[in-house]
């Protein structure tokens, strides 16, 4: 595999699990022996794959409008299904049906992208990923996929995209499993949670650092900036956090949350209320990345859980008094 992987890093740029600064991490790979198939789950998600922290889009010349975007074929290897199956959500807000617009900076990038995945063998601290329908053994949400087998791996293509990207594996893509079913959803109308959940509570440890948007799968907030140079004005998409207290300072100065719990607020309920009724996913795969790093430690899967125990409690008690 090893030689495969090396004749393929002359045809794509092949981002996998790496080793940085102690942590491990999906980076670009320069030597595939740098390169690390284990059980461990990287510290931060691949989406920088199709979403980067900062990405030139545009310039504005004096007689015309020019498009920077550089994008090359890329080669995601080791992908955890938590991680494959967040696609779904950017598919969905980027280039879905459903959404008013396409965004073909996304596009572009994600169809330059084949994505090998590989299972979990357990649960990590603060994973979910089982209580919200992701199985840990199997992704059906990548063209490719690693099965270990005798300290091994066995690839199984599953797209016309991963046929063939290995010798031996020029064959009819294969369709294993599906997803499991969703359980760690929000069921309920804006309405029944927008006021009458402790949300102060909720977010009381929060210090509003943003890195749980940051480390999160799903989370694609970003802001726009142009900055000149020698007449030249360039726009750049940079990631952005609906933690902050500036995330939605309008221009005339009004802000609509400046209070941390409406900031929670919205991040838990965009997640599993809104995008699921806009887009029919959720933007939560439970890997659990936001909980094991927040410095202040908020846990978002105790949250919904406490919300979903109050639904079914009023639902309950009004079925009770009919």
């Amino acid at each position: 595999m090893k030689a495969a992987l090396a004749e393929l890093m002359k045809k794509y740029t092949v981002i996998a699990p790496v080793m940085a600064e102690d942590k491990l991490v999906y980076a670009e790979v320069n030597e595939v022996k740098d390169i690390v198939l284990d059980n461990r789950l990287p510290y931060k998600s691949p989406k920088e794959v199709v979403f980067p922290r900062v990405e030139n889009v545009m310039r504005f010349l004096e007689n015309r409008v020019e498009e920077m975007q550089e994008i090359k074929p890329v080669l995601l290897v080791g992908a955890k299904p938590c991680d494959t199956a967040a696609m779904r959500v950017f598919d969905e807000v980027f280039t879905g049906d459903k959404g008013r617009f396409k965004d073909r900076f996304y596009s572009n990038r994600r169809n330059c992208l084949t994505v090998v995945g590989m299972g979990c063998l357990e649960k990590k601290p603060g994973c979910f990923c089982e209580e919200r329908g992701t199985d840990l053994s199997f992704s059906p949400d990548c063209d490719g996929f690693l099965d270990p087998v005798d300290g091994g791996f066995v690839y199984e293509p599953l797209t016309g995209k991963g046929a063939g990207l290995f010798p031996g594996t020029e064959t009819e893509p294969l369709k294993r499993r599906s997803p499991l079913t969703e359980k760690l959803v929000i069921h309920g109308k804006e309405a029944d949670v927008f006021t009458a959940m402790p949300w102060e509570t909720y977010a009381e440890g929060c210090i509003g650092c943003g890195t749980c948007t940051y480390l999160c799968p799903t989370c694609h907030c970003f802001n726009l900036r142009d900055a000149e140079n020698k007449g030249v004005v360039t726009r750049t998409r940079v990631w952005d956090s609906c933690m902050y207290p500036g995330f939605t300072l309008h221009a005339g100065g009004h802000n609509p949350r400046t209070k941390k719990f409406e900031r929670f607020r919205q991040r838990v309920l965009h997640k599993y209320l809104y995008i699921p009724e806009n887009y029919g996913e959720t933007a939560c795969t439970g890997c659990g990345r936001c909980i094991r790093s927040c410095p202040g430690g908020l846990n978002i899967k105790n949250t919904v859980s406490d919300i979903m125990k109050r639904l079914e409690e009023k639902k309950n008690s009004e079925e009770a008094e009919k």
